[in-house]
């Protein structure tokens, strides 16, 4: 008995080792479905035209689609990789923004924007005037018409002095047009435009107080 005894104990032993490495695993959920991330959110760009990209991590097959004409992407992708955005010269006065939607079978889509200032923008800040009506140097501060995409105010317009009435003027590419037959500072008569070259605006405008209209050249320098 002393010898079957340890040799039944170790046949059990031996069964409920088999049996409790026979018995089936509980199932495990999937967590290899689907990712998607881009980065940046927003790209800002310049007037010209360029290129700007984002960065995709996946791992899928993505598809892409821009909302504006002026900025095209490339189409499709798969895993990680990046996105280029082309977009063309903005040639209006105020910013423009292009919606991109990036998409992976089973995720809602991901949007990111491409936000290219207008030529407005450009024009905006303090300027140092040098002109051939008062032939002093002064200061002109151009600000935007919050009621406009293209207009601008612009204070002690002809040196009238910054707390009277701004001259109102245009943007149109990169020409600046004053708001015709306006009336600034002691009753000057304004009219003229600029265009803006780098950083400096030469203008040719006439100031009419009444008695004799003024023919000035101005060039305003950016500070």
């Amino acid at each position: 008995m002393k010898i079957i005894k340890p040799t039944i104990t170790i046949v059990g032993l031996a069964l409920t080792i088999i049996t409790s490495g026979c018995a089936k695993d509980p199932e495990i959920p999937d967590s290899s479905g689907p990712i998607l991330t881009i980065s940046p959110i927003n790209q800002n760009v310049t007037i010209p035209a360029g290129t700007t990209t984002f960065n995709v991590s996946s791992n899928s097959s993505w598809t892409v689609y821009s909302d504006q004409p002026w900025c095209t992407v490339n189409e499709m992708g798969i895993d990680n990789g990046t996105i280029k955005a082309n977009y063309a010269q903005n040639t209006l006065p105020n910013d423009r923004i292009a919606n991109i939607s990036v998409t992976v079978s089973g995720l809602e889509p991901v949007f990111v924007t491409v936000t290219q200032i207008g030529a407005r923008f450009l024009f905006l800040g303090k300027w140092s005037v040098i002109e051939t009506w008062t032939k002093l140097a002064y200061e002109v501060n151009i600000s935007a018409d919050p009621g406009s995409n293209d207009g601008v105010f612009i204070s002690n317009f002809a040196n009238t002095g910054s707390s009277g009435i701004p001259a109102g003027a245009t943007i149109a590419g990169t020409s600046i047009v004053l708001d015709a037959n306006q009336v600034i500072g002691d009753g000057l008569i304004i009219n003229g435009s600029g265009n803006l070259s780098g950083t400096k605006i030469n203008w040719n405008y006439t100031l009419d107080d009444g008695a004799d209209i003024i023919h000035a050249i101005a060039t305003y320098t950016k500070q």
